[in-house]
């Protein structure tokens, strides 16, 4: 799992978090509901009830405009779960090194300068 050789543990478990959200994404399936308490401990993300994709869209055209805003939205909400995962394991979140996965994993950042960083 630590195929990048990281020292902290959140590192390793950002590395696999957000390389499966590309996957999701990649896959045209956006979850919906990211947070800490639908990941496992083995970090697998869990309760895909309300998850969109395209065989299971929303309802009407009007709510399929906000999908791409939506799993943007999906990047904070990752997050918002790599920071307390560093919490519980005491250790201080590297945001530089987290910035550069997400970019390596091709999502785009430069709409949340002053949210997160």
């Amino acid at each position: 799992m630590n195929d990048r050789n990281f020292v902290q543990y959140h590192l390793i478990a950002a590395n696999i978090l957000i390389r499966n959200l590309r996957i999701l994404h990649d896959n045209n399936i956006m979850h919906n509901a990211i947070h800490a308490q639908n990941y496992t401990w083995a970090l697998e993300l869990v309760d895909f009830e309300s998850a969109r994709t395209d065989k299971l869209p929303y309802e009407n055209a009007e709510y399929e405009k906000y999908v791409p805003l939506l799993k943007e939205g999906e990047i904070v909400q990752t997050y918002e779960v790599l920071n307390y995962i560093a919490w519980c394991l005491k250790e201080k979140i590297d945001y530089t090194k987290i910035d550069s996965l997400f970019l390596e994993y091709g999502f785009n950042l430069s709409h949340y300068k002053g949210i997160i960083s």
